[in-house]
């Protein structure tokens, strides 16, 4: 009888360590996705920083020529009506 309950128990512990290592190997893999998923992350961030970087370049440039060309033309409006 003893013998019967120890196997019973034996048995109930394989099925909770099978439980587990299948609980553990879900874990890894949401792991491993979150980690591919940082990854994509991080480059996201780098690209959306870059492309901030260039369009603020950008926008100093254009407002660069902007000023130039204001000055030109107030230059040769001064010219013209001298």
């Amino acid at each position: 009888e003893q013998l019967k309950q120890t196997q019973a128990e034996n048995n109930n512990l394989k099925t909770l360590i099978n439980s587990e290592k299948q609980n553990n190997q879900s874990l890894k893999q949401t792991i491993t996705n979150l980690t591919h998923e940082i990854h994509a992350d991080k480059q996201n961030h780098t690209n959306l920083l870059n492309a901030y970087q260039k369009a603020f370049n950008d926008k100093v440039k254009a407002e660069r020529q902007v000023n130039y060309y204001q000055d030109q033309l107030k230059t040769l409006a001064k010219s013209l009506y001298q």
